[in-house]
């Protein structure tokens, strides 16, 4: 049994939290909502303040607050030792000292990129390592989900749902650099404050394969689906369906619908994340994969002068 560490206890770090006791760890948690701490010790768990006895308290911390906070909560955890799970975005700004000074200390971090633990994405990276579409030329990858949530329970677009969609670019398709962007700030929507909610990113990846990523806060209904062409077929990925199809070149298609539960995909997580700071290797994303997403986030941003 471990004793485990959530600062944040919204419901992904509730979630976690819950995971873990089921798995039979010990949680203690912190969250500046009263009312959220004591839903961890209705679940089994722990509440502590502040943070820093959280993290001298634990073996391994899950970093669950807001993504502004995630920097300093990093370098608070990593100065007292501590292993790390950290939510998306890794951070807002340079992560790489704190990366690096983890690395030293021979510290985990496990960065939240849950699409990695998708059926669909986990058959697609197998299908692609085969050759199933050849070389890869071009990729398309789209997501869309209207949220009328007000700015401070969510990040912008590009750093809440281009953080997982731009890891899912580089996991399936390697590193990249952005060759252009655009971004809407804001856009005349009753429902949706001044924040940016639509990007497009250009991005070429190494070996000169070329992929585009939308990401908007108003499509209805949901759209989360990827489109990779390669030099022998075609392959796309559904992810709100749970469908991947397989087209050759002469247009045969072989498609299938798994069975995808994101409640198991968390479970599976954090499981990793437990593995991985035993040493084990496992799925999921390091503190590094967290850092070149972030990387092209902060790039994109910065082309759209934010």
């Amino acid at each position: 049994m471990k004793t485990i560490g959530v600062l944040g206890l919204g419901s992904i770090g509730l979630r976690h939290a819950k995971n873990l006791i089921t798995l039979g760890h010990k949680v203690i948690g912190y969250d500046p909502d009263g009312a959220r701490v004591s839903m961890l010790i209705d679940a089994g768990g722990q509440g502590m303040d502040p943070n820093y006895k959280v993290c001298e308290a634990s073996e391994a911390v899950i970093i669950a607050t807001p993504s502004q906070n995630h920097f300093t909560d990093m370098q608070e955890t990593i100065t007292s030792g501590k292993h790390i799970f950290v939510e998306k975005p890794i951070a807002t700004t340079d992560p790489r000292a704190l990366i690096e000074l983890a690395h030293d200390k021979r510290l985990t971090i496990f960065v939240g990129n849950n699409l990695r633990f998708h059926v669909c994405v986990k058959q697609a990276k197998q299908m692609l390592g085969m050759g199933a579409i050849g070389n890869p030329i071009w990729a398309s990858i789209t997501v869309g989900q209207f949220t009328d949530k007000p700015t401070y329970l969510r990040d912008g677009v590009i750093f809440n749902w281009g953080a997982h969609e731009i890891d899912l670019a580089l996991y399936l398709l390697g590193p990249a650099k952005v060759k252009n962007a655009r971004v809407s700030p804001w856009l005349p929507h009753p429902h949706i404050p001044r924040q940016e909610v639509l990007a497009d990113i250009a991005l070429e990846h190494s070996g000169g394969i070329c992929s585009t990523v939308h990401l908007d806060y108003v499509t209805r209904p949901e759209i989360r689906a990827t489109t990779i062409v390669g030099d022998k077929g075609q392959l796309i990925i559904d992810l709100v369906n749970n469908w991947i199809c397989l087209i050759d070149l002469d247009g045969k298609k072989t498609d299938m619908t798994l069975n995808n539960s994101w409640d198991a995909n968390y479970l599976e997580e954090i499981k990793a994340f437990l593995d991985r700071i035993d040493g084990k290797q496992t799925l999921g994303a390091s503190g590094e994969d967290g850092l070149r997403a972030l990387e092209i986030c902060l790039e994109v941003r910065k082309l759209a002068g934010l």
